[in-house]
């Protein structure tokens, strides 16, 4: 087991000052220590132990039997206090944290240099080989979690933390990976220096067209073969330029894309991108980006180019359940028709064929009719699903994991009454559920089940009101629900109103 932990403390030049709570507290240092272990036990009465975890030896050495003896800056290291009490570390301030290991399962590594703001989730959706990320709450003496699944990413006690110098948080990864954080985000699997360099400067050259209306300049940073499937569609260089050229504006003073993190091998990279775009004072998007076009790179003839996430259909699902059904959906994005059949295969389906456009609302996605269905029994193994999708006369078989993560509860509507009658602008109320990281929206639909309305979007409020005016009739209204984080819902069941 291994813990990663960002500085916990205030870094002067050549001192850092460390604000200790009694018990445990996960530290790392942005100077090189002058003292030994036991020396800076032997100038802080307040310290009672210091702690350092050996991935190698799978043991905490400590002061205590001697197995410490000495601290630096890039580890994780943790102090006992026998009480409140802010210390003083003299040192050399640390330019280079360096590069450190990782281990499958859990890390505790110190970061010493300042980062990119960056969310739990933000981290892990970036970074394939990481499972969770873990902080400590001091005053709570638990730990906030965000993990990933098969199915998604939760936020286990409803929050996701920002990742930052100061902090300290156990990493759980799949596999053996590396690590490095000096150039201000968070790197893993990192290749050469010069590599991320290009890399950042994709994003620098992307700003600097974008202020001077350069559209060449841009599309350059693009590769010839880029391909992007989201949800605009099927997206190639030529519409990617097609876009930009749209774009009509006289300054973009404001605009600044940084990295947050990167993930690279020899030949691709991911990275976390938060976006600010600005265009004539008017702030156009302000987001942290994990799977966007523009996060996908390649490596071209020895150079760096955007390529898109190359996908031409999308395969996506979740797990639901309504009262007494329990249920998946599954999909395929096909938003240029380029498949021309696809069947599947695992819990509740057996050699299914998917019919394209079914859903009038989902026009170019390819879905079972019925979707697999479980009764008031969810079922005892995962959902996975194997899929053959024939496309220009090639079979290409891909697999969807929605995993065992149903959401069981349900909670109960309160108003408007089944059959009564409302404003045009009613209100929804619903009771609570229980567990932690519930979000909920409402879902309106017509005598057809024609959506109307998706509620405000996933919230933690269990009212919701609709804004505009519905036109006089009979609809029929739900309430989803979600854990912050994830697309597995539970709905109940469908009550039933009149705008007269």
């Amino acid at each position: 087991m291994s813990i990663l932990i960002c500085a916990a403390g205030i870094a002067h030049a050549d001192q850092q000052i460390i604000s200790l709570k009694q018990g445990f507290n996960f530290v790392s240092f942005t100077v090189a220590p002058d003292a030994t272990p036991a020396g800076l036990k032997q100038q802080n009465a307040a310290i009672g132990e210091i702690y350092l975890y050996s991935a190698a030896a799978g043991s905490f050495l400590s002061t205590l039997d001697g197995t410490l003896a000495s601290i630096n800056a890039g580890k994780g290291y943790i102090i006992y206090a026998n009480s409140v009490a802010s210390i003083t570390v003299s040192g050399t301030a640390v330019t280079a944290a360096g590069t450190m290991n990782l281990k499958a399962g859990f890390n505790l590594i110190g970061i010493s240099k300042t980062l990119s703001s960056v969310k739990f989730s933000e981290l892990i959706l970036n970074n394939s080989s990481v499972k969770g990320l873990y902080k400590w709450n001091t005053a709570s003496g638990s730990f906030i979690q965000v993990v990933k699944s098969a199915a998604g990413v939760y936020q286990l006690d409803g929050v996701d933390p920002l990742i930052s110098s100061g902090q300290s948080y156990f990493l759980n990864m799949d596999s053996d990976s590396s690590f490095n954080c000096d150039n201000g985000y968070l790197s893993f699997n990192s290749a050469t220096a010069s590599d991320e360099e290009a890399i950042r400067n994709i994003y620098t050259q992307h700003v600097n067209g974008i202020k001077t209306k350069n559209i060449s300049s841009i599309m350059a940073l693009y590769s010839d073969n880029y391909l992007n499937l989201n949800g605009d569609g099927l997206q190639n260089k030529a519409a990617r330029q097609a876009m930009m050229s749209g774009l009509n504006f006289a300054s973009a003073e404001g605009t600044a894309w940084d990295i947050v993190s990167m993930k690279i091998s020899a030949s691709s990279a991911r990275v976390a991108v938060h976006c600010k775009t600005v265009l004539d004072g008017t702030i156009m998007e302000d987001a942290t980006y994990t799977d966007d076009g523009t996060c996908y790179i390649v490596k071209e003839n020895g150079k760096w180019l955007i390529a898109g996430n190359q996908k031409q259909w999308n395969i996506s699902g979740f797990t639901a359940h309504f009262p007494n059904n329990y249920f998946v959906e599954l999909y395929v994005d096909d938003p240029e028709h380029k498949i021309t059949s696809v069947t599947v295969n695992g819990p509740g389906v057996i050699n299914s064929s998917l019919v394209y456009g079914f859903y009038s609302w989902m026009p170019a996605r390819w879905a079972p009719n019925p979707m697999p269905t479980f009764g008031a029994s969810k079922p005892s193994t995962p959902a996975a699903y194997d899929l053959s999708i024939v496309s220009n006369g090639i079979t290409y078989t891909e697999k969807l994991d929605l995993g065992s993560d149903f959401i069981d509860e349900i909670p109960a509507p309160t108003s408007p009454a089944d059959q009564a009658v409302v404003s045009s602008k009613p209100t929804f109320t619903w009771s609570p559920v229980s567990f932690s990281g519930a979000v909920y929206h409402v879902e309106i639909v017509d005598q057809s089940y024609k959506n109307i309305w998706n509620g405000e979007g996933d919230r933690t409020s269990t009212s919701s009101t609709y804004t505009e005016n519905l036109p006089p009739g009979t609809y029929m209204w739900c309430v989803a629900t979600k854990m912050s984080g994830s697309d597995n819902v539970s709905f109940t069941n469908y009550r039933t109103f009149k705008v007269q």
